[in-house]
């Protein structure tokens, strides 16, 4: 299969990325722009939309034109299409927008999304069942992200490190950096963070590769974050962290760790993490994500399977 190029005049790429997109990803020789893919769409027998932020709702992008077609408004009627793990945040839509997003809804014929309060709202408004599905970061384990890791990408620091990855500019005085400075001064631990930081003159990564993340995340003795990715990359590699509450779209983490069994490790105050032990223990939590994991599949793999057998039917 293969993804479908984005017009870059409509959403910048980093050039960060681009190595990694070339090395690691299939995609469409064409680049589409929401108008063309109207005008002109790929020719495919399946399209799958998501995941993270496509349905994001608080803003008016979510279920404008311009992101209906996250919810494959384009593709002809006689193809099939599925949705895997998108996230709406959390799931507010006003009146005004409701017959919108259930018309958008229809267009998809295997649906899923990525957080069970979601799933919960979808299922209300439209009447079907609707999937749970984890995070394509989660359908790889640590060993098959450690295939991404090159020899030639060193740790930030030879010396055990505390990593600080959060997302937006935050005062000097929020949570995050208050227990950032507690904890590494508590347990010796250099802090290296990766974006914003709290100007302490320490190092800071805020262009950092896709092999260097994994590694920053791997060789960390404890992580603080408040993203959900940071969250996921601290337990795919089995690290103590704090995942603090974001300023925006909190259901998110707290659903992941609900479902992994961790919801202690979502705080709000640097307080509240003070009285948390650093250190975790992820034997429960592997096979918590394990069957996740081979649920998610299952439904993928099953949708794929239905798509195609519609496919065939279609044509014979």
């Amino acid at each position: 299969g293969k993804l479908i190029r984005r017009d870059t005049h409509c959403i910048p790429a980093p050039h960060i990325f681009d190595e990694f997109r070339d090395s690691y990803l299939v995609l469409s020789e064409k680049s589409y722009s929401p108008g063309t893919l109207r005008r002109t769409p790929p020719d495919y027998d399946i399209y799958i939309s998501g995941s993270d932020n496509v349905w994001l709702l608080n803003n008016a992008f979510g279920i404008s034109d311009g992101g209906a077609r996250f919810y494959l408004d384009f593709v002809p009627e006689d193809r099939i299409t599925i949705s895997y793990a998108p996230s709406m945040g959390d799931p507010i839509v006003f009146d005004k927008h409701l017959a919108r997003l259930k018309s958008l809804l229809e267009n998809i014929d295997f649906l899923s999304v990525r957080e069970s309060s979601t799933a919960e709202f979808l299922s209300q408004i439209t009447g079907r069942v609707v999937t749970t599905a984890c995070d394509p970061t989660l359908l790889l384990s640590r060993e098959d992200w450690d295939l991404l890791l090159p020899e030639k990408v060193s740790p930030p620091s030879e010396k055990p490190y505390l990593l600080v990855y959060v997302a937006h500019p935050l005062d000097f005085d929020s949570p995050e950096f208050q227990f950032s400075r507690y904890i590494s001064q508590k347990l010796g631990l250099e802090v290296i963070n990766i974006g914003y930081h709290f100007n302490e003159g320490r190092p800071v990564y805020s262009n950092v590769t896709v092999p260097e993340f994994l590694t920053y995340f791997k060789n960390a003795s404890l992580v603080v974050t408040n993203t959900f990715h940071g969250t996921v990359f601290s337990i795919i590699y089995r690290k103590g962290f704090y995942a603090f509450k974001p300023r925006a779209g909190p259901t998110r983490i707290r659903d992941l760790l609900s479902i992994v069994g961790l919801s202690e490790r979502f705080v709000q105050s640097d307080l509240e993490a003070q009285v948390l032990s650093p250190e975790l223990d992820y034997r429960v939590v592997e096979d918590k994500i394990q069957k996740l994991r081979c649920e998610s599949l299952l439904w993928l793999e099953t949708a794929l399977h239905n798509g195609e057998m519609h496919c065939r039917g279609e044509q014979q």
